[in-house]
């Protein structure tokens, strides 16, 4: 019986969802991967690519010379002074810290967020590009 329980316990443990990550963006990190300031990646885009639904991307003031496709699920937050530790969301200050997501001389959108369904884009001035925001809901 103690058995069972002990396998019954271990299959629930690897069925429950992994918590959700912070991951780091500042030009000053190494791009290893995104853990830690000193190891955060360089671009807002590589933070996407490593991502998954309930993540948050925390992103160093600075200005990012990109245009990005959001991931659904994946909060994107600037205003970061890039010494805050997991602890301290609430020492981001957007208006002191600005994060600059500029695009200019691309003709897409700024920040595409074709078929998603949850979006949150926080502390951020975004410029440049064929246009700022474009969503497209998906079919159906």
């Amino acid at each position: 019986m103690s058995r069972l329980l002990f396998l019954l316990a271990a299959l629930l443990i690897s069925l429950s969802p992994c918590p959700a990550r912070i991951i780091r963006v500042a030009d000053t990190g190494d791009g290893t991967n995104g853990q830690t300031w000193a190891t955060a990646f360089r671009t807002v885009n590589a933070a996407l690519v490593n991502a998954a639904s309930g993540d948050q991307i925390w992103v160093k003031e600075g200005r990012y010379h990109e245009a990005i496709r959001r991931k659904d699920g994946v909060s994107l937050l600037g205003g970061f002074a890039g010494v805050e530790t997991d602890e301290q969301f609430e020492a981001r200050n957007p208006a002191q810290y600005l994060t600059i997501l500029d695009a200019t001389g691309s003709m897409v959108s700024t920040v595409s967020a074709e078929h998603v369904s949850s979006v949150v884009l926080e502390g951020w001035t975004i410029m440049g590009g064929g246009g700022g925001f474009r969503r497209r809901s998906c079919p159906g």
